[in-house]
């Protein structure tokens, strides 16, 4: 059970990773594409310093120096939001109008299809 859990949650990693990459850097450069690479590099930097900073303070015993938890926190708050402002427009950007109208017998709830004026 546990093993399936780690390898559904490994595979669904890897194609979202995948579909960043292909729609947003491949397919297509956005604004999504500039928000993840600046936001993820960022909430990275900021957490992995924060973390980093707090260990060698908590060693040695002195406080750190609110120049360095604000370095931090804003490097990890930018990111963050960056990241998240992505995932807003990655969701506005699914079509809501379907390409070709639906076959013939099929009824897809809340499309019209298309159908021709005769005279």
């Amino acid at each position: 059970m546990a093993r399936s859990v780690f390898e559904f949650a490994a595979k669904h990693a890897r194609a979202f990773v995948r579909r960043l990459w292909l729609r947003y850097v491949v397919l297509d450069f956005s604004a999504v594409s500039l928000l993840i690479a600046v936001g993820l590099p960022l909430a990275i930097f900021g957490v992995v310093f924060g973390i980093r900073s707090w260990v060698h303070s908590s060693m040695a015993g002195v406080p750190a120096t609110a120049g360095t938890v604000m370095v931090a926190a804003f490097t990890t708050a930018g990111g963050l939001f960056g990241l998240v402002q992505a995932m807003i427009y990655d969701v506005l950007a699914v079509p809501t109008q379907p390409l070709t109208p639906p076959r013939i017998g099929l009824v897809t709830p809340g499309v019209t299809p298309h159908v021709t004026p005769t005279r």
